[in-house]
């Protein structure tokens, strides 16, 4: 029956599909395959209420059928029901502690969550159930990579690729994670290797476009994105980055054109809201559209109201305008989201060192950029601005050479000999 169902499913006949699983279930009810296979069919039906009374009447049927439970726990991931997905998952492995991929998939569903700790206790199990298993190794390194602990991830893939040595998507994935490490020759290795096994992967050339671009080498990274696009003209995000590559070219009107596609092709919010960002980002350089550009940055913050990088690059569009209060308020929200990112802390320590009475809480600013990146030019730099408009040279000197010995800067020079002379006359 289910063998059947499948076949006129395939064919697209999902109302005799949908009678034969019907009539299965009536002769084996037992059989949790069989649910879980019509759970399955409504779900893609879009009838997820039916999915789930047939995954529930499954899992009452075989409550040792692990796969039931984790196509079930699938459907509520998807459906957004954490919490229900996390007990289906446990339910799974409890069913079958020996199964390496109930393991598996709820490790990659608690790495999706963002709970890396559990995720790598799951991982593991997983590993201890079959070490062998290629898939295990490649979605946790996968999942350290995003984690940003580029190093294990290196290992756990490579461990993947000894074990599955054709694997494109282990290749693929090592070489985003290279591209992490600003290892460009190695990235560029393994993403050759990855198309040449499967050329036409466009999300493939995407990411080896992303790491070119990511080294300044822009006309090889518009390559790769157009290569994508040639396979896959339906992917915003892909059009996104042509269009940000096109913008560092200085191609303005094919970058906006980039950047409309990916905007009118916005059935994903994220990248919807990051095309507009590009396109932000584009049209504030130009004197005559900085109304529009502001337009793209609120866009932006519709679709992605918790982006603090948006927050931080409206917030430095706004500085310009001499907006202060509004781009402080952009600062603040930037930094209540990622209280990390030492840039933000910087732009907002110089806008406040532009308003009177506020020089001891801009001070403070700068010294905490440099206590969170002691290694921040740009954060030295401005820091001596403030020090020389307030004429405290001798502090000034000491943090304009620290920048300049970290990054030779010609403006940065240029500013620090204009302040020697300065010095000099007063």
């Amino acid at each position: 029956w289910q063998a059947w169902a499948l076949l006129e499913k395939e064919a697209g006949d999902v109302a005799t599909a949908r009678r034969l699983f019907r009539q299965g279930t009536e002769a084996d009810p037992t059989h949790a395959p069989l649910w879980q296979a019509w759970a399955l069919l409504e779900k893609e039906a879009g009838d997820v209420a039916t999915a789930r009374r047939l995954f529930r009447q499954g899992t009452e049927a075989d409550p040792t059928n692990a796969h039931t439970w984790q196509a079930w726990a699938l459907l509520e991931k998807e459906a957004g029901d954490v919490a229900t997905a996390r007990g289906l998952f446990r339910q799974g492995t409890e069913a079958d502690p020996t199964d390496a991929l109930n393991w598996q998939a709820w490790a990659i569903f608690e790495g999706e969550q963002g709970h890396y700790a559990k995720a790598r206790e799951l991982f593991e199990k997983a590993r201890d159930a079959n070490p062998n298993d290629p898939l295990t190794w490649q979605a946790w390194g996968v999942m350290e990579s995003k984690s940003k602990d580029f190093p294990f991830a290196v290992s756990l893939l490579q461990r993947a690729l000894e074990l599955s040595p054709r694997n494109s998507i282990t290749l693929h994935s090592l070489g985003i994670v290279f591209s992490n490490l600003r290892d460009l020759e190695k990235a560029r290795f393994y993403f050759a290797e990855a198309t040449t096994l499967s050329p036409d992967d466009p999300i493939t050339w995407c990411a080896w476009g992303q790491a070119e671009m990511r080294d300044r080498h822009n006309e090889q990274a518009r390559l790769y994105f157009q290569r994508s696009l040639a396979l896959n003209d339906r992917d915003p995000l892909t059009w996104s980055l042509l269009g940000t590559v096109e913008r560092f070219l200085g191609e303005i009107e094919a970058a906006e054109g980039s950047l409309d596609r990916a905007i009118a092709l916005g059935h994903d919010t994220n990248r919807q809201a990051r095309a507009y960002f590009e396109k932000a980002k584009l049209l504030e350089r130009l004197p005559d559209r900085k109304q529009e550009a502001e337009q793209a940055y609120r866009e932006s913050l519709v679709l992605a109201p918790d982006n603090a990088r948006t927050h931080t690059s409206y917030g430095v569009f706004l500085y310009w305008q001499q907006r202060y209060q509004e781009a402080e308020e952009h600062y603040r929200r930037a930094l209540e989201l990622d209280p990390s990112d030492d840039y933000t802390v910087v732009t907002l320590a110089s806008l406040l060192a532009r308003q009177d009475g506020r020089d001891t809480e801009s001070e403070a600013y700068f010294r905490q950029a440099l206590q969170m990146n002691p290694s921040n030019p740009k954060a030295y730099a401005s820091y001596a601005d403030f020090l020389r408009h307030r004429r405290r040279y001798v502090e000034a000197r000491e943090h304009f050479e620290r920048s300049l010995s970290l990054k030779e800067d010609k403006k940065v020079r240029e500013r620090y000999e204009r302040m020697k002379a300065v010095a000099l006359l007063e």
